[in-house]
């Protein structure tokens, strides 16, 4: 049963990925009226942006119980557990398949954000970079973030006719990180090469959880 005299204290933003997925995976499991959105703060470089968190990272979640929980895989899986959801299928080969795309989308946000975050690149004020000037390989480092996004969305085109009808952990977190590519990168056509996996992300887009978590 799900402990509705409080609510859970969700921290994030709604620009960050990592956020959106535990967001797609609430509304997913018809949670999202049980979480309360708090949040980061803002303006002290040391203690980060979730000061709950060790590492200052969002997102965290407070339970209705006072659990604290961080990292968004970890937040999903309970909200799963919580309702007995299906998200993460349960044994087998559809598990890892699910626990396998998954690691493929974030490995894309990953290599993402990093090309967000390059000072040269970046469109924040220099007082506001928190990174040091890279070295003039830097144009080489954005390219290699390029490059394995490239690899990321060339398998997942293959693969695209395995994904079944099930809303996992994987389809969810891909949809999101295409989403992502698509709010911070539009210039960038990814789906010149993936037509297939552009046809799914249209219709997958069409689920009443993703523009209710779309970016601002």
């Amino acid at each position: 049963m799900v402990d509705t005299s409080h609510k859970m204290q969700l921290r994030t933003s709604s620009t960050t990925p990592y956020g959106r997925k535990v967001l797609l995976v609430a509304h997913e499991l018809q949670l999202i009226d049980k979480i309360e959105i708090t949040q980061p703060i803002r303006g002290d470089l040391m203690q980060g942006m979730a000061p709950e968190n060790p590492l200052g990272k969002m997102p965290t979640l407070i339970t209705a119980d006072g659990m604290l929980l961080y990292d968004s895989i970890v937040i999903c899986e309970y909200l799963n557990d919580l309702v007995k959801g299906k998200i993460f299928p349960n044994v087998g080969p559809a598990k890892y398949h699910a626990l396998r795309l998954h690691a493929l989308a974030d490995g894309m946000l990953e290599a993402a954000l990093l090309r967000r975050i390059d000072p040269e690149t970046n469109q924040r004020p220099k007082s506001m970079q928190w990174l040091p000037p890279l070295p003039p390989q830097s144009a080489d480092f954005l390219a290699l973030q390029w490059n394995k996004i490239q690899r990321a969305l060339k398998v997942a085109e293959q693969e695209i006719n395995g994904f079944g009808k099930e809303i996992t952990i994987g389809v969810l977190s891909l949809a999101n990180a295409l989403g992502y590519l698509d709010f911070r990168f539009p210039k960038d056509d990814w789906r010149k090469d993936c037509q297939a996996l552009s046809a799914w992300y249209k219709e997958f887009s069409k689920r009443p959880s993703f523009p209710a978590t779309a970016p601002k």
